[in-house]
């Protein structure tokens, strides 16, 4: 297969001016890059997976690109006002594997009283056509709606604004499920400083009503780490996943929403895992050595999601997010179960800091 340079690849979605032309260079890059060994090592798996992620972006950049052109050549003109087109997830993360799905929003600035019924409209428009196209790049819908095609997920700049404040103030178990999933919110195309301002007014009102922090923690603990009281690995019993683990919601997950919410105790704005548990080591609001273990069990849960079985189907790119255990040598899956340990230990962590939020600092 011809080799390609990352800028060329780069250069080459900046340059595709129909979806067809996008899918292409989709399906390229699944070729290339969705085999390879299977443990590469965590600095090359790290590289890996930012680079997949940069294309990622810039496929979803492009798109809303020629989004925003065909609405022109309807002749609804450029967007009314500025706008962020937001990840929420693994995107908002920058953390998505090839098989990720759409989690997605859109935030605009302000428009004129007389005009919003018009901007509102351009918006919908705008948003409906990101969203098929995306799915038609194989990028599967949210199956729980987090969408920009959805108005919950799509509001002007005070819109969210008072949202996030109904969400904080009343508290009930959907809305901070919600709060959670704006917390790894980021513009993936537009303007930046929305999702900027809007995270800044979200810490705000997490430090004005502290009580949410500790309400996080049912939301926040929900997954729990796929190892038995024996140390032994919680497989799937039935179906074709029998004798797998789930890597994603058994791992993954619960790893993430540890780490995110120690980040809020901490006020930490990165989104990114790995650069929250950089933060929270900088900052000194975690131990050295304890930061260190933590992100180099998660580096390893990052490198093991990616194995996770996967498809095509219907176009679509899909995971269960199942890893056969078998398929693993004996050295990783006790590493395996190493990193399963310092994540229940994390747990721990985030629900002593939580519940001492705002007064206890500590880990």
């Amino acid at each position: 297969m011809e080799e390609r340079t990352e800028a060329v690849q780069l250069q080459e979605i900046e340059q595709c001016e129909h979806i067809d032309e996008l899918r292409k260079v989709r399906e390229w890059v699944h070729a290339h890059y969705g085999q390879g060994s299977l443990i590469a090592g965590k600095d090359v798996s790290y590289a890996r997976g930012l680079f997949i992620n940069k294309l990622h972006d810039a496929i979803i950049g492009r798109t809303i690109e020629l989004s925003e052109k065909a609405l022109a050549d309807e002749g609804m003109g450029p967007p009314p006002v500025s706008y962020a087109f937001m990840l929420f997830g693994s995107g908002g993360r920058g953390e998505q594997t090839l098989w990720s799905d759409q989690d997605n929003g859109l935030i605009y600035e302000e428009p004129q009283p007389e005009f919003r019924s018009e901007t509102e409209h351009y918006f919908e428009k705008l948003s409906f056509q990101v969203v098929e196209s995306l799915q038609a790049l194989g990028y599967p819908p949210c199956e729980g709606e987090v969408s920009a095609s959805n108005k919950a997920w799509r509001k002007s700049k005070d819109e969210w604004k008072a949202l996030i404040h109904v969400w904080i103030t009343e508290g009930t178990w959907e809305q901070i499920r919600h709060l959670l999933i704006v917390a790894d919110a980021r513009s993936v195309y537009g303007s930046e400083i929305l999702v900027t301002e809007l995270k800044r007014y979200y810490m705000e009102q997490t430090e004005t009503y502290p009580a949410i922090i500790p309400a996080m923690l049912s939301n926040t603990l929900r997954h729990k780490m796929l190892l038995n009281l024996f140390g032994s690995f919680i497989k799937e019993q039935y179906g074709e996943d029998a004798g797998s683990v789930d890597i994603k919601y058994g791992a993954y997950i619960p790893f993430v929403n540890g780490v995110r919410l120690l980040s809020l105790c901490h006020r930490v704005t990165d989104t990114s895992t790995l650069k929250r548990l950089s933060s929270l080591k900088a900052n000194k609001a975690v131990p050295e050595q304890l930061c260190e273990r933590w992100t180099d069990a998660f580096s390893l849960i990052l490198e093991l999601r990616a194995l996770a079985a996967h498809k095509e189907e219907e176009g679509l790119y899909t995971s269960s997010g199942k890893l056969k255990i078998r398929n693993l040598s004996k050295e990783l899956q006790d590493r395996l179960k190493l990193s399963l340990r310092e994540g229940k230990e994390l747990q721990k962590a985030v629900q002593k800091a939580a519940l001492a939020y705002p007064t206890g600092r500590g880990v």
